[in-house]
């Protein structure tokens, strides 16, 4: 199936199973935690905020497959042949949410109204440092080890996604004004954001950013 099929016709519904199994099962995000007022299916207190207002928060944990050692799988719902694609497609969206909170502040409450993307965290636990995770962490090896995915047929597959991912932008910011956040503004800053375009996935990013065009009329 053709990225932008699975992007707007099943990725959608993978996301809410996935979502739905961190409600059940419980997260190891500690971002989570304080906003959702639960860990790991438990209740606790914050002074974060509440669930009402919290958005989608999980951890890069949260994609490994490993039962015997506390981390459930959340992806049972996704059949194996897809589970490279809702990684893709997981990718994408955080990369761009980070994209537009790094570099396009002012514009980003609007951004993240119109698109409401998940937020991804490294905490396992009380374990980690509290930071968001880079995108690409997606596809790090735990993830892939623990789901059978190959890495170089991943790394294939998003070079798909990655055609699709500069295409998909292009439209959204040249069809939405969202103050600074134009395509040409917003093609820059990937480009000249090394978490952007480092690493193998990254390369393959900043190669399509590289090709595309680099303003289109508003």
């Amino acid at each position: 199936m053709e990225p932008a099929r699975n992007f707007r016709e099943v990725w959608p519904g993978h996301l809410n199973g996935f979502v739905d199994s961190l409600d059940r099962l419980g997260s190891c995000s500690r971002m989570r935690a304080h906003h959702r007022q639960s860990f790991w299916g438990a209740p606790v207190v914050s002074a974060v905020g509440s669930a009402l207002d919290a958005g989608i928060y999980f951890s890069v944990g949260d994609l490994i497959s490993a039962p015997g050692e506390g981390l459930p799988d959340h992806l049972t719902h996704v059949p194996r042949e897809q589970q490279s694609d809702f990684l893709c497609a997981l990718c994408y969206v955080i990369l761009i949410d980070q994209v537009m909170y790094s570099h396009f502040r002012p514009d980003y409450a609007a951004f993240q109204a119109m698109t409401r993307y998940p937020k991804m965290d490294r905490s396992i636990g009380w374990a980690r440092t509290m930071m968001m995770a880079n995108p690409y962490e997606a596809f790090g090896p735990n993830v892939l080890a623990s789901r059978s995915i190959n890495h170089v047929t991943t790394l294939e597959r998003f070079e798909l996604w990655a055609s699709f991912v500069v295409r998909d932008l292009a439209e959204f910011f040249s069809t939405n004004q969202l103050g600074a956040a134009t395509w040409g503004n917003v093609r820059e800053a990937m480009l000249h954001d090394f978490d952007c375009i480092a690493g193998e996935f990254g390369g393959v990013i900043g190669y399509q950013l590289l090709r595309a065009v680099p303003f289109v009329e508003e």
